[in-house]
């Protein structure tokens, strides 16, 4: 069971990075087809690092808009992000926005939420479940397809 929802956790971070890139939430180009050649030229030695560059970007700016003494989406406690670092990201699995939303809308598995702009407190960080990652993904998803900002966050 814990694999799968970190299998989703990969899924909802890749949908929501590629989404908030395409709806100018954050100045990042993390997507576009010359980021990699880019970071490549860059930093030679850390080829293939193109997403975890992406997630510290992320990181950053959802601590600043939640504050950094909570966790979120790109920061779990420690023992959750040991174990998404084990496994790589595939990020083919993304090829547009269409494919980022059905992600988001799997994920979410039909739950209603109401439409809450700015930080949303989704509750506990320990133990993760299935429903607070379900319900991540359904403010996500809401956000996306309303036009308007969302930064769930777990205490």
């Amino acid at each position: 069971m814990k694999d799968e929802i970190f299998e989703q956790i990969k899924q909802i971070r890749l949908a929501v990075s590629f989404l908030i890139e395409k709806n100018n939430w954050w100045n990042t180009n993390f997507f576009a087809s010359t980021s990699k050649d880019f970071l490549n030229y860059i930093f030679p030695k850390a080829t293939n690092n193109n997403f975890e560059f992406h997630m510290e970007a992320m990181r950053y700016a959802l601590d600043s808009e939640v504050g950094a003494n909570y966790y979120h989406l790109f920061r779990l406690p420690v023992e959750i992000e040991e174990q998404l670092h084990k496994g790589n990201y595939d990020l083919d699995i993304i090829e547009s926005e269409e494919d980022a939303l059905k992600i988001l809308e799997e994920n979410s598995a039909g739950l209603n939420i109401e439409h809450n702009m700015g930080p949303v407190n989704m509750g506990a960080a320990s133990p993760l479940s299935k429903d607070t990652v379900q319900a991540i993904s359904a403010q996500y998803y809401s956000a996306f397809n309303n036009y308007y900002k969302v930064h769930p966050y777990l205490n």
